[in-house]
């Protein structure tokens, strides 16, 4: 009966010992993944700020956001165009009203062809600066997650018990 119940205990230990080592295993897994996705979230967050500093971007740009001032120098732009249509039928091509108006025409196309190059250049600025956001973000939030993972292992390690229940001892017999 002493036999049999300390084989039966040896081998709850033996379970719970099992347990406690695969737990130790996934702590020391996980606590190495965790090294190396800091690492990556270090690495991710300095490729941004140093982005944002190479480009000098005190407020970051967005795709999606409308030019006021292209939007203006179209409005004015045609309603030069209108005038200078109206005063063509009084006046000759090498008129200086007319001169001038061309001259206003041709340096508003310029504004406006500079004013959209810069905007093309600032969504690529803006694809770009997103891009390493998402990337930052993206390991931030699996290092989180891990670091949880982490959190709930450990906690597991030292709650452990046993998923074996001893319903009777071995009795010592009455007779031999």
């Amino acid at each position: 009966a002493e036999l049999t119940n300390r084989l039966v205990d040896l081998f709850i230990q033996r379970n719970l010992d099992d347990r406690f080592l695969i737990s130790k295993q996934a702590t020391e897994l996980i606590c190495r993944q965790l090294t190396e996705l800091k690492e990556r979230v270090a690495i991710a967050e300095r490729n941004l700020q140093k982005y944002k500093e190479d480009k000098g971007l005190v407020n970051i740009p967005s795709i999606r956001e409308e030019n006021k001032f292209l939007q203006d120098a179209k409005l004015e732009l045609v309603k030069i165009q209108a005038e200078e249509a109206k005063i063509a039928k009084r006046y000759l091509p090498d008129h200086p009203r007319r001169i001038h108006i061309r001259s206003q025409i041709e340096g508003l196309r310029a504004k406006i062809e500079s004013e959209e190059k810069r905007m093309i250049d600032l969504s690529r600025v803006a694809l770009d600066y997103e891009e390493l956001e998402r990337e930052a973000e993206s390991a931030q939030r699996i290092y989180k997650s891990l670091l949880k993972r982490l959190q709930e292992t450990a906690s597991e390690a030292k709650t452990q018990a046993s998923n074996i229940l001893v319903v009777d001892r071995a009795p010592i017999p009455p007779k031999p």
